[in-house]
């Protein structure tokens, strides 16, 4: 999307209540860096969605400088980017376990 206003009018096409939210790039504040990079890449109007919609898991790639799993109290963020410099894997695939929440 090309802007922050067609941004927000997708995202708000998301109801809350979903489980699992899939997209390409993270939210923003969210393990969105580069490697040897302290900017941030994520999208601001995606958080804005997060905070909304509060999927209990949110899978994201792009940002490919800090692949890992974040929880917070509500949703388990996880970054699974993992090439590195000109497509070669950069970290071993991860395997997550989620227990189901009421």
């Amino acid at each position: 999307m090309s802007s922050a206003n067609d941004r927000r009018w997708l995202y708000d096409q998301i109801e809350p209540g979903i489980d699992i939210l899939i997209t390409h790039v993270p939210p923003f504040g969210i393990p969105d860096r580069a490697r040897s990079s302290n900017i941030n890449s994520g999208c601001p109007e995606l958080m804005e969605t997060v905070r909304r919609v509060r999927p209990k898991l949110d899978v994201f790639g792009h940002a490919h400088g800090t692949p890992g799993i974040v929880q917070t109290d509500s949703t388990t963020f996880v970054n699974v980017a993992a090439l590195g410099l000109y497509g070669a894997p950069a970290v071993a695939p991860m395997l997550m376990l989620m227990s189901a929440r009421a």
